[in-house]
């Protein structure tokens, strides 16, 4: 039998390289989880199903669970103005008095892009330096001198 000891470290006493390999490994497992679920939900609220997405690739379907009217109403009342969905519904209302209205699937399209762009969103904040440092600390891992998990 032989025993092994090691030195552990707190993310803030690493050095730069090691605080480096430390995000890389938590990056590896940091959406893991269905981290997209709260979008979905906020999707689903407003009348739009997501059925699936790839934000690395720029894919996203899904279709309207309700009438466009519906939906701009909706979003009118759940999102704030400066939202891009708020201005996208605004535009469908302006267009639906012209001779160029909005007809459902390409706003469908536009509504479903938009929440593409919110889940990349997501992505980009989840895996940002910040955050992974947060949740690095807030979940006291441990890490060898070279910023490898203990």
């Amino acid at each position: 039998m032989r025993t092994i000891e090691t030195i552990v470290y707190k993310f803030d006493e690493l050095s730069d390289a090691a605080k480096e390999r430390a995000r890389d490994w938590y990056r590896e497992f940091a959406l893991d989880y269905e981290w997209w679920e709260f979008t979905y939900e906020d999707a689903e609220r407003i009348g739009l199903k997501i059925s699936e997405f790839d934000t690395y690739h720029g894919n996203i379907k899904g279709n309207l669970l309700k009438s466009v009217g519906e939906v701009c109403g909706l979003i009118l009342q759940e999102h704030g103005k400066d939202t891009d969905t708020y201005k996208l519904a605004q535009t469908y209302y302006a267009r639906k008095r012209t001779a160029h209205p909005y007809d459902v699937e390409d706003f469908t399209h536009d509504l479903l892009e938009e929440y593409l762009s919110m889940l990349r969103q997501e992505v980009d904040y989840q895996l940002s330096t910040e955050c992974v440092d947060e949740s690095i600390r807030a979940n006291e891992y441990e890490f060898t001198e070279s910023g490898k998990p203990s």
